[in-house]
């Protein structure tokens, strides 16, 4: 006979079991079984959250004799990518792909580290297709022009000759062209795959070409269009087309760094350059010299600059020693943390608009040369 305590007791541990039971069925696993064609190493695995352009480190897996093993906890509508490390320091990188809940195996090249081999079922389709084909080509002939150019640089003592450098550049310029027809035939031939949602993603935010994305987007099927993902992607979308050329830049009420009151950005010339920036961006940073130039050339004939600092709070002090290092000469304003821009779904630094005096944007991310003859046209 059990006395009450007991039985009580009893009571509870099966509870437990149960609720320890539910809990692994409320929560699914991945586990991968991995093999690469190096001795030894780390590979890592990085999680995308794409709705947010986000992503996090999983874990690093030591390879040993060539192999790894990984046991995570699943998440859907996520993609993921490898990372290859040697000496702390990151060698390449993969191509997004889908993990599906449950054992997968994985194999992995070195020389396509670009493109692992997953066998899962997200995977079959993309893996057997012709734009996966062209995409191991491509590979396979950039690491031939790698050794080609190691080669030319040995015979050459790490000095090619221009008549040599200009032949590389124009294979790789070559090399390029192929890489977007392979995306823009991928996502045309996986239309109705999930992993075509992940890789426009990734190209929309790699890129920032907002009409290359909608054109994309409209290739898809309508079930994926229809999807979580699909639906999001849209509002992306429609979120950043309020800057498309032709669109009415938005007024921002900002902190003037010049006189730290927070003001109405005014447009006061015929022709304004908005440029967003970071005090850690050394391509923002790059920009500035080339700035003063026309500043200084085009300032009084009816042009105008305006930088704006996107920096968190824990970088102001950084914000403040390259304002003075690089003493700019117009218009400054700090948007803190991105509080007002980050609804403009900004992915990429420097990101700037050419606007003109009605404050309608003529060109988005305008280069220096561009930006140069276009002033010398219209003023």
């Amino acid at each position: 006979m059990y006395t009450y305590k007991t039985f009580l007791l009893l009571l509870i541990y099966n509870a437990l079991i149960i609720i320890g039971f539910d809990l692994c069925a409320q929560t699914p696993t991945f586990s991968i079984s991995g093999e690469i064609n190096i001795k030894e190493g780390h590979i890592i695995l990085n999680q995308k959250d794409i709705e947010h352009n986000l992503f996090k480190k999983i874990g690093e897996y030591k390879i040993q004799n060539g192999r790894f093993t990984i046991n995570e906890i699943y998440e859907n509508d996520r993609s993921y990518f490898f990372t290859l490390t040697k000496n702390d320091s990151v060698i390449n990188q993969s191509l997004d792909f889908i993990l599906d809940p449950g054992h997968q195996n994985v194999m992995i090249e070195i020389e396509y580290f670009k493109l692992p081999g997953i066998n899962n079922s997200s995977m079959a389709f993309f893996n057997r297709s012709k734009s996966y084909r062209d995409y191991r080509k491509l590979l396979k002939d950039e690491n031939w022009l790698v050794s080609f150019t190691d080669s030319l640089k040995m015979i050459h003592k790490n000095h090619l000759p221009d008549s040599l450098s200009n032949v590389v550049r124009a294979i790789k310029n070559t090399y390029v062209t192929r890489e977007k027809s392979i995306r823009r035939y991928m996502f045309e031939e996986l239309n109705e795959n999930k992993i075509c949602m992940f890789f426009l993603y990734d190209f929309h935010f790699t890129t920032n070409d907002l009409f290359s994305s909608l054109f994309y987007f409209n290739k898809l099927s309508k079930e994926l269009k229809e999807s979580p993902l699909g639906k999001n992607f849209f509002q992306v979308l429609e979120k950043e087309n309020i800057l498309a050329e032709g669109k009415v830049f938005p007024a921002l009420f900002l902190k003037n760094l010049k006189t730290s009151a927070f003001e109405n950005i005014k447009v006061e010339e015929n022709y304004t350059l908005i440029d967003f920036w970071w005090s850690g961006c050394s391509a923002c940073i790059k920009q500035f010299p080339f700035y003063k130039d026309l500043n200084a050339r085009f300032g009084s004939k009816g042009f105008e600059i305006i930088t704006i600092s996107v920096d968190e709070t824990k970088a102001l002090k950084n914000l403040e020693q390259a304002r003075i290092r690089y003493a700019l000469d117009w218009k400054e304003y700090l948007d803190e943390n991105s509080l007002k821009t980050g609804a403009f779904n900004f992915y990429s630094y420097p990101t700037n608009f050419l606007i003109d005096k009605q404050r309608r944007i003529i060109r988005q991310d305008i280069t220096i040369q561009e930006l140069k003859t276009f002033l010398e046209t219209n003023l």
